[in-house]
């Protein structure tokens, strides 16, 4: 479940995009203040799945497309 009210990214919150490249992405992010958005996983398996470090242009469609803040999924997120 999302709350689409929730749309300003907070470090840390798990939160739906759209990603022009990738499609509809359930992620991890946090904010580095006019620099960069880090994209984590939270699979346990940080080779498959790697933080992404996204600055300029793409930094910014990520935080244009959010559709809002993961608030329940079965289980909580932390």
């Amino acid at each position: 479940m999302i709350d689409r009210r929730k749309t300003e990214i907070q470090s840390g919150k798990v939160y739906v995009y759209n990603d022009p490249t990738d499609g509809t992405r359930v992620k991890r992010l946090e904010v580095i203040p006019g620099s960069a958005v880090i994209v984590r996983s939270d699979s346990h398996d940080q080779k498959s799945f790697p933080p992404e470090f996204h600055t300029g242009d793409a930094m910014n469609t990520i935080s244009q497309n959010v559709l809002g803040e993961v608030i329940w999924s079965g289980h909580t997120w932390k």
